[in-house]
């Protein structure tokens, strides 16, 4: 669908993405080179969907600096941040690069002004791409100019690299089932460390409190195993994976049954342990759940809007139990359309689902138009603890399939009383 404007956009800003990357960096400060406004509308953004404070800061550019040049105001900050800081991601915005700014040089004039602080810079203009680019893009720097050359194979460590919608409890939830197994996740980012809601350590405000640590970082070219999560990151990791000569595997959403026992399978494997009797139950779990919601499937249908990374994850879910779908993406691509919410609204005549799938924007929408909703990706602003829901592994997929039959039966759909054609005839 082509249109020359967005109404009701469903993206976030490219550079929103590379400041969620850096705030899965422990002790890190994403700082913005830009105007205090695009700083401030995403940290308000995100501090409503984790009701956590966003150690977000910026350059604060004025119009003299957009017309002058702004790389003063970027030695000022870093200059006032130095004393707090362990970390700095430097994200630029659309304001700093269509002023031209050179981001390489800046950051190696940064680095000569600061020997020895790990400074990171990501071009992120926000006129451009998504949350999910813009992720993606500061990951692959991190990964970049932060990992140390490899000097050994830890065979116990286990990398997860994964994309922006897994959840801070997805992601401890894939910490969890790794050290059960005996073995030594390193996540990256790391946000169920710094969002998941914990208690901020004393000393831990204006700086990101948990994630990721930079010695953990420049190791993780030592790991065993790697393994992408989300189809975002799966480019990424295997770049990642060829440039170390470590073996790489990938997974789209692990809420799949066939996925999760493939993943462990592999950390069995990688264990020498045999499968733990808590998630052999859970699986048993899972596919008893899996009998119990079936027949409220059949003939529904869901919209999944938002990045194709966040429809990737839940279309083969939904689609592997019978669910029809359809999508509008935030970004163009050949598999699904892009779109925004004006759109969706047009298509909801033709399409007929029962339910939508997306952010608190899309459930607005769904309640709007008598719909039932499933409310996932940024921002879910209109529920308290929307960072700790888990959809993935046995017990989170079996959450998530009863979550969805629940919204299907909360929103009945009518079926038309069958009448026989010989009915006339009894008149």
């Amino acid at each position: 669908m082509s249109k020359n404007r967005l109404t009701n956009p469903l993206r976030l800003s490219q550079p929103a993405g590379a400041a969620l990357a850096f705030s899965g960096i422990k002790g890190c400060v994403p700082l913005w080179h830009g105007v205090q406004g695009c700083t401030a509308f995403a940290k308000i953004l995100f501090i409503s969907h984790f009701r956590e404070p966003m150690p977000f800061q910026t350059t604060g550019l004025g119009q003299a600096n957009v017309v002058m040049g702004g790389d003063d105001n970027v030695f000022e900050a870093l200059d006032n941040l130095k004393d707090s800081a362990q970390m700095v991601g430097i994200l630029t915005t659309g304001v700093a690069e269509t002023s031209g700014v050179d981001l390489e040089g800046l950051v190696k004039q940064a680095k000569t002004a600061h020997p020895g602080w790990p400074i990171c810079g990501v071009s992120t203009p926000d006129f451009e791409g998504s949350l999910e680019t813009g992720w993606v893009k500061a990951c692959a720097s991190m990964l970049d100019q932060w990992v140390g050359a490899k000097t050994k194979t830890n065979g116990q460590e286990i990398g997860f690299f994964v994309s922006p919608y897994l959840t801070p409890g997805e992601v401890e939830e894939l910490r969890r089932i790794a050290e059960d197994l005996s073995l030594v996740p390193r996540i990256f980012p790391d946000l169920g460390d710094a969002m998941m809601g914990y208690l901020p350590e004393p000393g831990a405000l204006g700086k990101t409190g948990g994630g990721i640590g930079l010695k953990e970082i420049e190791g993780l070219s030592n790991l065993g195993t790697l393994v992408s999560v989300g189809r975002s990151m799966e480019e990424t990791t295997a770049v990642f994976g060829k440039k170390h000569q470590i073996p790489t595997f990938h997974f789209d959403n692990l809420t799949e049954i066939g996925q999760i026992d493939e993943l462990f399978r592999l950390m069995l494997g990688l264990s020498g342990q045999p499968m733990p009797r808590r998630y052999a139950k859970e699986r048993q779990f899972l596919q008893d759940t899996l009998l119990d919601v079936e027949t409220y499937f059949y003939g529904r249908k869901v919209g999944l809007l938002g990045d194709p990374d966040l429809i990737h994850r839940f279309l083969s879910p939904l689609e592997a139990m019978g669910i029809d779908t359809f999508a509008v993406s935030s970004l163009g691509t050949s598999e699904y359309p892009e779109g925004d919410l004006e759109s969706v609204l047009a298509l909801l005549p033709l399409e007929k689902p029962d339910l939508l799938l997306g952010n608190s924007h899309v459930a607005e929408l769904a309640h709007e138009e008598g719909l039932g909703a499933i409310r996932a990706g940024y921002p879910v602003e209109d529920r308290i603890g929307g960072q700790t829901w888990v959809r993935l592994g046995y017990k989170g997929a079996a959450w998530f399939y009863m979550e969805l039959a629940n919204a299907f039966i909360a929103h009945p759909k009518g079926v038309a009383p069958y009448v026989s054609p010989l009915q006339a005839t009894l008149i």
